[in-house]
């Protein structure tokens, strides 16, 4: 599914959930231009997805026809789809590795990160014969993630581990930077889901 496609599921998402929503609304909803949200919905009214009506350009209505309304269902569908897929890979691929490191005797780990592919992490990290040590984060708002303590970052190289899981998508160079700093060697670390 390319971009295109995914803004225009975007805006007949936003624009079947309520008619009377403008192109300064969307543009903010969206997190696009509001140059880019013209065109767009001048694209889907006249691939007759969207019909417009209205005689002042501020006080317009943008209805979603049964055509707009299919289209909304295929790409709904396409993304969910693919979406599918992704999670199967990846959650396979964090499989895999979990259990190169069951095979391995590296039982004690620690999981740096708390957002969503961390807890897809210790979720799976439950099927194995693993040893969460804690959970690594300095923005954490409380004293456990999922159970699991949250350490400080500057207390890993005080902590006894086999491996350090990284399971964050963003901020990978802020934590390689760190990780370096703290002399963590690096064949102690595995990154999932490297892209």
């Amino acid at each position: 599914m390319d971009t295109k496609s995914i803004k225009e599921l975007k805006i007949l998402h936003e624009v079947s959930k309520n008619e009377h929503i403008n192109q300064r609304h969307l543009s903010k909803k969206l997190g696009m231009a509001a140059g880019l949200v013209n065109i767009y919905l001048k694209r889907l009214a006249h691939k007759g997805y969207i019909k417009v009506s209205g005689i002042k350009p501020r006080r317009l209505k943008y209805l979603v026809t049964p055509k707009g309304i299919a289209e909304k269902s295929r790409l709904t569908y396409e993304f969910a789809l693919i979406s599918y897929k992704y999670f199967k890979s990846a959650t396979d691929d964090i499989r895999k590795k979990f259990g190169e490191l069951e095979a391995a005797g590296q039982t004690d780990i620690v999981v740096y990160g708390t957002e969503e592919l961390a807890e897809l992490c210790l979720q799976i990290i439950r099927e194995f014969d693993l040893r969460v040590i804690g959970v690594v984060d300095d923005h954490a708002e409380s004293a456990k993630f999922l159970g699991y303590p949250i350490i400080p970052a500057e207390l890993l190289e005080n902590l006894k581990f086999d491996k350090l899981i990284v399971a964050k998508m963003d901020s990978t160079d802020e934590i390689e930077s760190l990780i370096a700093q703290l002399g963590i060697e690096s064949d102690k670390i595995c990154r999932m889901l490297e892209v």
